[in-house]
C-alpha cells in the first residue's frame, strides 16, 4: 500500500538548490518514484509552481539557467500537482479557526502563517495525505488531523554518482 506525501514548496526549493543534507534525501525519494516504486505518491499544490521561483538566494536575481532548471523539474518530477479549489480554501480556513478556537493557552496563540502556507496545509488535509514534508518548523504547531508533519526522509540514500 502506498502512502501520499505532500511536499511543501520549501522542500522542492532545497532540492533544486542542491542544499547539502537535503537534496540527497529528495534525490533518492524522487529517483525511486521515477523508477516506478509504488511506495510513495508525491503531491504538492499549484502554489508551489509560483513559490519555487524563489530558487535564487534572497537578494540574488534568478537567471535563465534557473528558469530552465525549474521548467525541467516540473516536466520530469514524479509529483502530482493539485489545484487550489474551494474545498482546499475552506480546509485551510478551518485549520486556522480550529487553531485559534482550540487553544488552551491563557493568551491566544499568535498565528501568523502566510496564506500560501495555509493553502499548502489545506491541500494536504483535503487530499488525506499521510505525511506533510517541510523544513518550516512552524508547521508542527497546526492540527494535522492525523497527518504526520516531518522533515523529508528516506530509508536509503543514493550512492554518489548513481
Amino acid at each position: 500500500m502506498s502512502k501520499t506525501v505532500y511536499l511543501d514548496s520549501g522542500v522542492i526549493i532545497s532540492y533544486l538548490r542542491n542544499e547539502p543534507g537535503r537534496a540527497g534525501v529528495m534525490d533518492a525519494c524522487l529517483s525511486a518514484a521515477s523508477k516506478g516504486s509504488n511506495e510513495v505518491r508525491f503531491v504538492t499544490s499549484t502554489i508551489s509552481i509560483v513559490e519555487v521561483v524563489h530558487l535564487a538566494e534572497k537578494g540574488e536575481p534568478i537567471d535563465s539557467t534557473n528558469f530552465r532548471q525549474i521548467e525541467l523539474f516540473w516536466q520530469t518530477a514524479p509529483i502530482s500537482v493539485v489545484d487550489v479549489n474551494p474545498h482546499v480554501a475552506v480546509k485551510a480556513r478551518t485549520t486556522m479557526q480550529n487553531r485559534l478556537l482550540n487553544s488552551t493557552q491563557v493568551q491566544q496563540p499568535q498565528v501568523r502563517k502566510r496564506v500560501h502556507d495555509l493553502c499548502h496545509i489545506g491541500t494536504a488535509l483535503w487530499l488525506g495525505a499521510d505525511e506533510f514534508w517541510t523544513y518550516d518548523g512552524d508547521f508542527d504547531k497546526y492540527p494535522a488531523d492525523g497527518m504526520k508533519v516531518t522533515n523529508p526522509y528516506t530509508t536509503q540514500q543514493l550512492l554518489p554518482g548513481l
